[in-house]
């Protein structure tokens, strides 16, 4: 009797047991991404997220939203492309050897009965010193989809999301997300042998760089042709290999492995945008002097401008020669290009001298701003001189252009010279989507998509008085803008002011709050970011997918802060946590980006 109790008091325990270890099991289940198999972690605090209208053709893209392409900086004189290096061939392996007949074994000795003493270990080496770091002259950065580049004296680094190698490394895990993975850590993107940046343009999970010889650019930038080279995604072409495998997500991939992008013969590249899913670059026809586009990637909304819908890069024998510029009309001469994200405009010069914008692609939202909602490029009759002119008001002339997922913004001068010069600065104008007050117009209706919407009619961009607006950045759903400080006298202080969504901090007001889409939210009343003391300037500004970045002039030379959502480790604070949305995270508590190179 007292077993069978025993018995039956051991059979209980293990039941416990084992009730318990399920249990902790089921309280530790890590859920995993079905399609992606990566781990999937909490999502970062979000406001009142709205998604951007859609206008009638079913066609969005399948992917994240896109970078907006920085406004280029003047087109430069053309600079040399590096020497191409052919890859050393791999070595042969030496073949192996025939195996030897094992000898007999020994017998063994009788062990000893006292233990042998340990050896001494070998003296480890002394690690190499750490390289020291180098001053950084010059800083620009480009925010991606969920990634950031920045580009430093001719040298690129990348952090946050990598799943499509976007970041140029040779694989596909992800930086930024943790302390150790920034700084010297990081690696440089590896865009060949001697190459040396100018520029640089990130879209939706791709980058795109213009290279020049290292030799050329100590010359002066005019010893030989420059070269495009892009990497990540590539499932539309957009990298213009003719295939659709990514590059930059496996070794061997990137450096002299990573092939410039076939632009034709006789064309110097000046500028590179990315976009979604496609590319374009602004170059310079050496015959007669005038600059052209090209378009490649996917072309669902005409975005390329060959009047259908066929994509280009994405198969053998389309790049090169065999991709024609997209035509813009008889006689006129390309100044600029903004890449967006299903759309592109350019300022066109004619033989008289005279300036105008001209916009193709997706008009879903009447961000090409002709007052409709019909795509143009994407079938026949719709490009070179039956493309129209935006209109953009009565004696103002279009000076520069910026180019967001949805929107796009140009600054206008005086076209006579005494009322320009008597303006206290540029005029910028904006249309295409208003969702969340990205447009700053005081409401959420979008412009450009319904006629009486433009020219005169469409309102400037108040961003308050005693500034004057230096530079413009759109993102999906918010902009940025850097503004000096023209009061009298003038303090020469830089500012930046940023509205729209704000779903993750991405405005850098301390709050999730949109701005711009209400009476009384803009002007004088929107307030200045706050990026803490000591800042001497701000050279530029960058948005995307619900993040910003600044670059700044200190005493101690050019600096880097984010905010925004961070769920990939795109502001590149060695965490995931978004910054901006709550108080106390802004000015002084911001870290920089630790940008050491």
């Amino acid at each position: 009797m007292q077993s069978r109790s025993l018995l039956l008091l051991l059979g209980a325990l293990f039941l416990s047991s084992a009730l318990l270890e399920a249990a902790a099991q089921r309280d530790n289940i890590i859920k995993v991404d079905v399609k992606t198999g990566r781990k999937l972690s909490a999502p970062p605090p979000r406001g009142v997220r709205r998604s951007p209208p859609r206008g009638v053709r079913s066609e969005p893209s399948p992917f994240p939203s896109p970078s907006p392409s920085p406004a280029p900086a003047p087109v430069p004189s053309p600079a040399p492309s590096p020497a191409a290096k052919s890859p050393s061939p791999s070595p042969s392996p030496s073949p192996s050897p025939s195996p030897s007949p094992s000898p007999s074994p020994a017998p063994k000795p009788s062990p000893s009965p006292l233990p042998s003493p340990s050896p001494s270990p070998a003296p480890k080496p002394s690690p190499s010193p750490a390289k020291p770091p180098r001053a950084i002259k010059s800083l620009t950065v480009a925010t991606g989809g969920r990634f950031t580049c920045v580009l430093a004296d001719g040298e690129v680094k990348c952090f946050g999301v990598n799943d499509n190698g976007q970041l140029g490394l040779g694989d596909t895990q992800a930086r930024g997300g943790e302390s150790d993975q920034l700084g010297q850590a990081l690696p440089l993107v590896d865009l060949g042998t001697g190459a040396v940046v100018s520029q640089i343009s990130t879209g939706t999970s791709f980058s795109c760089a213009l290279l020049v010889a290292k030799a050329a650019a100590a010359a002066g930038g005019n010893a030989s042709q420059p070269v495009v080279k892009c990497w990540g995604d590539n499932s539309g072409g957009q990298l213009g290999l003719g295939d659709t495998s990514n590059r930059g997500d496996a070794p061997g991939s990137m450096g002299d492995g990573l092939p410039a992008v076939a632009l034709g013969a006789g064309l110097v590249p000046l500028y590179v945008g990315a976009g979604g899913l496609h590319a374009c670059a602004l170059l310079r026809q050496q015959a007669t002097g005038l600059n052209v586009v090209k378009c490649w990637g996917s072309n669902y909304a005409g975005q390329l401008g060959q009047e259908d819908m066929t994509s280009r890069g994405d198969k053998p024998g389309q790049m090169g020669d065999n991709l024609a510029p997209v035509d813009l009309g008889k006689g006129v001469n390309v100044t600029q290009l903004a890449v967006g994200g299903e759309h592109n405009c350019v300022l066109v010069t004619d033989a008289a001298g005279k300036t105008q914008v001209k916009c193709w692609g997706s008009a879903e939202m009447g961000q090409v701003g002709y007052g409709d909602i019909t795509y143009r490029g994407d079938v026949s009759g719709t490009m070179g001189d039956m493309l129209p002119f935006v209109d953009l008001g009565t004696g103002l002339t279009a000076t520069r252009l910026v180019a967001g997922q949805y929107s796009t913004c140009a600054f206008l001068a005086p076209s006579s010279a005494a009322a320009a010069a008597a303006s206290a600065g540029p005029i910028v104008k904006c249309w295409g989507s208003a969702d969340g007050g990205q447009l700053g117009t005081g409401d959420e209706e979008r412009r450009g998509d319904a006629p009486d919407e433009m020219g005169d009619n469409l309102p400037a961009l108040d961003l308050g008085s005693d500034v004057a607006i230096l530079n413009i950045s759109l993102g999906l759903g918010h902009g940025c803008a850097v503004l000096a400080n023209t009061s009298s006298p003038p303090t020469g202080q830089h500012l930046v002011k940023c509205w729209g969504q704000n779903d993750y901090g991405e405005l850098g007001y301390g709050d999730v709050e949109y701005r711009g889409d209400a009476p009384g939210e803009m002007g004088d009343e929107l307030p200045a970011v706050d990026l803490g003391t000591g800042v001497m300037a701000v050279p530029q500004v960058s948005c995307n997918s619900y993040y910003s970045c600044a670059v700044l002039q200190l005493a101690s030379g050019p600096g880097l802060k984010c905010w925004g959502d961070n769920s990939d480790g795109q502001l590149g604070t060695g965490d995931s946590n978004a910054r901006g949305d709550e108080p106390g995270e802004m000015g002084a508590a911001l870290e920089p980006v630790d940008i050491t190179f």
